[in-house]
């Protein structure tokens, strides 16, 4: 099967995690419905799932670490909630962090 493009709604959280094809590629990141934060990846989902890792940070929040890639920004509940969202290595510390 060729690879496609899908589309994925983070959870609702500072620190989330979506399992997805390993050889999913970023495309985009947009609001949908005014509530919900959706990342678009091209992929192959016959391909086995990985765990990938993602921070959804506010204005004027916490900094996220150095090496986290951001991906966009998006406005939810009419542009009132702004939130920016990153993708971080799945290292222990983001692993045990999204437990708390």
């Amino acid at each position: 099967m060729p690879r496609t493009i899908w589309q994925y709604t983070l959870p609702h959280g500072e620190r989330v995690s979506l399992e997805l094809p390993r050889d999913a590629q970023f495309l985009h990141l947009h609001q949908q419905n005014d509530t919900e934060v959706c990342l678009w990846f091209l992929a192959d989902i016959r391909e086995p799932k990985v765990t990938r890792y993602f921070l959804m940070i506010t204005t004027e929040s916490k900094a996220p670490p150095l090496a986290a890639r951001y991906l966009g920004t998006a406005h939810l509940h009419g542009g009132h909630f702004v939130v920016h969202v990153f993708e971080v290595d799945g290292g222990e510390e983001v692993q045990h962090s999204l437990l708390k």
